[in-house]
């Protein structure tokens, strides 16, 4: 009998080690117009050092970010005008004692994407010791897209592969909308979605020639069903780009983490 027990004990804890092996566990990440990150830096400075980034425009010559008590000016103008370099130069940025500290990801985004007029003016973001933070938004109504984020393992503490398993969103704007999906910054996947064009009811004519407004009538719809994997070591980049004009919206995706 105590064998009998045993066996069964060991049978039960076999059986939920392998059940915690293998339990998914679905994830949201969503993001409304002008909140998606364009640049995410970590404070590595010791508790009680901030730093504060503050942009009065994407291509502003006097951008700053402020590390503890020491002001470094970032000239954002001229060369300086893609996420690449200007996460450059806010990794470049010091505190008193001329130690950088900040890590700086921009795989919510990609490399050679133009921060000119496409990032939001006036941001003023402060990140405390230890945290991470979107220091750099897109501006929806410039940029033209939405933009969903996963990130790797490196910032999420996840330690599983990945499966986007839905996009949804709001996609406001004119024009006909282009998904795709990046990995790492190369793009895995392309989707696009035609615009409906909306003919009113009046009688316009015999030939019917007026060309009309995209979209008059509203935002369109994402609903799309993937079954997409990644690895755990991975970064993904959702973006839904109008043709014509962004105005407001969401984009979201369900993640199965396995």
């Amino acid at each position: 009998m105590r064998k009998l027990k045993i066996m069964l004990a060991t049978v039960l804890a076999l059986g939920y080690c392998f059940g915690a092996a293998v339990a998914d566990e679905d994830a949201v990440t969503f993001y409304t117009e002008d909140k998606s990150p364009a640049i995410r830096i970590h404070n590595g400075y010791d508790a009680g050092t901030d730093v504060r980034v503050v942009i009065t425009a994407g291509d502003d010559a006097a951008n700053y970010v402020v590390v503890g008590t020491v002001t470094n000016t970032m000239d954002w103008s001229g060369a300086n005008a893609t996420v690449a370099q200007v996460a450059a130069l806010i990794g470049a940025c010091t505190n008193t004692a001329g130690a950088k500290k900040i890590t700086v990801a921009y795989d919510c985004a990609l490399a050679g994407d133009s921060t000119d007029d496409e990032v939001m003016d006036s941001q003023d973001t402060t990140v405390k010791s230890g945290d991470w933070g979107d220091v750099v938004l897109w501006d929806t109504s410039t940029a033209k897209f939405y933009s969903a984020y996963i990130p790797s393992s490196e910032t999420t503490g996840m330690s599983n592969d990945k499966v986007i398993k839905k996009i949804y969103g709001n996609i406001g704007g004119t024009g006909n909308i282009t998904l795709n999906i990046y990995v790492d910054g190369v793009e895995k996947y392309e989707k696009v979605i035609v615009s409906p064009v909306y003919i009113p009811s009046a009688n316009t004519g015999a030939s019917n020639s007026v060309v009309h407004a995209e979209d008059e009538v509203g935002p369109a719809q994402l609903d799309i069903d993937l079954n997409f994997p990644a690895r755990k070591s991975e970064a993904v980049v959702i973006r839904a780009t109008r043709a014509s004009t962004g105005t407001t919206g969401s984009i979201g995706a369900i993640v199965d983490y396995k």
